[in-house]
């Protein structure tokens, strides 16, 4: 990424894809230190290196890239869909979506795989989905209203499964609009990348009903 601190010629392809990486970075870029003087050296993953890694550990990789994007997408996202919003819209906690939020993007534990917004259990998902659904209120482009509805009873999987289609719908669309090219969204790993990783605390209400899930922020 070292083409972003650059300054190639006026008007060549080079300074319109800088700019055009820019301009979707904006808000996020001098949290993301860049190195552009490193010398090429041998690659390696945790220590092991590349030419050895197993298929597992390539997979690893891919996660990894494609987490650090879908992170600094939704933030500079968010910052552009608030951009002539309050400073409080602004500066809602983005990164609560994330179970390893308050590490920045390229600090990630590989044992976050497959919790938060990709966790394969609702109960566990919804969390992060409902912050996120609380972010998005914010924005400037017409929300859909079921982002704004609120059950002090609780939600059930078929109601949350619904909310969480409709969160990414208008992410994607929301994506689209404002930087007219494919997003990246969480992956899932078909294998367990760690036994002990425990993910960031997440305010969550216990309830006597099984299956059913309180939102805590819908309360307060």
């Amino acid at each position: 990424m070292g083409f972003l601190r650059s300054d190639p010629a006026s008007g060549t392809a080079a300074e319109k894809r800088r700019i055009k990486v820019q301009k979707m970075m904006a808000g996020f870029m001098e949290e993301l230190p860049l190195h552009t003087n490193n010398a090429a050296t041998s690659v390696f993953w945790h220590g092991k290196n590349y030419e050895a890694l197993r298929q597992e550990e390539c997979q690893e990789i891919l996660w990894e890239l494609a987490e650090v994007n879908f992170h600094c997408e939704f933030k500079a996202l968010h910052w552009h869909a608030t951009a002539h919003s309050s400073s409080n819209a602004q500066n809602l906690p983005v990164m609560r979506c994330f179970p390893d939020g308050n590490h920045l993007p390229g600090q990630l534990d590989i044992g976050v795989a497959n919790y938060g917004l990709a966790d394969p259990l609702w109960l566990r998902r919804v969390p992060y989905i409902f912050v996120m659904k609380k972010v998005m209120q914010t924005w400037e482009d017409a929300p859909p209203l079921l982002l704004s509805e609120v059950k002090t009873a609780g939600w059930t999987e078929k109601e949350f499964l619904l909310v969480e289609k409709t969160v990414a719908d208008y992410y994607c669309d929301t994506f689209w609009q404002y930087f007219g090219h494919a997003l990246v969204l969480p992956w899932q790993l078909r294998h367990q990348t760690s036994e002990d990783y425990v993910p960031e605390a997440q305010l969550q209400m216990s309830t006597s009903r099984s299956g059913v899930y309180v939102d805590a922020e819908e309360l307060s």
